[in-house]
Parts: C-alpha cells; structure tokens; sequence
C-alpha cells in the first residue's frame, strides 16, 4: 500500500531468515531490514525516510510489515505501537490522515 499524499508506504516481508532465526519472541526483531530499506529508500528518492516494523513472523505473524515515510509519519506510528495498537490499527490510523497532535 502506498499513500504519497500521507507520506508513507508498507513493505512485507515473507520469510525473514532474522525472525526465523529468532523465533517467537513476541515483538519485532528485523531492525536490520527497516535500517537497509531506510537507507536505500532514501537514497532513490534523494529524501531523507525513516522505517520501523509494525509486524513480525517473530509475533507469531505469518510475514513481516514495516512501514517507510516521513519521520512524523515513523514517530506517529512508533508512539501507536508503544500504545498497543496493532499493525492494522496503525495501517487504518495512517490512510485516514491522523497524525499526532
């Protein structure tokens, strides 16, 4: 899902050999792979982007989701995460337009 206008986009990631390896931990373990997009991303688009993982195999998911934006649109989702809020309640939060006030 990409939403330009909002800033942001959603990456998923089938089959994470680092939540693999990892197990069920019971929260996100691929900070590798949201630091490697970060900075790819980034480097296309000449923009400075942020990314985090809202979702992981390593929580008993069956893939891994981050999501790539706009730094409000990180801290946004980072402060929703912290709160208990789910990947698809964040997802829902984000295409509405919400932002922190």
């Amino acid at each position: 899902i990409r939403d330009q206008k909002n800033g942001f986009t959603f990456i998923n990631v089938f089959d994470s050999a680092v939540a693999r390896t990892l197990g069920d931990v019971g929260k996100p373990v691929c900070h590798l792979y949201a630091g490697l997009f970060a900075g790819f991303f980034s480097e296309m688009v000449k923009k400075p982007l942020s990314c985090i993982e809202i979702q992981c195999y390593s929580m008993g998911e069956t893939y891994c989701k981050f999501l790539l934006g706009k730094q409000d649109r990180i801290d946004a989702a980072t402060f929703w995460q912290n709160e208990g809020a789910t990947a698809r309640d964040i997802e829902m939060r984000l295409q509405s337009g919400e932002r922190l006030r």
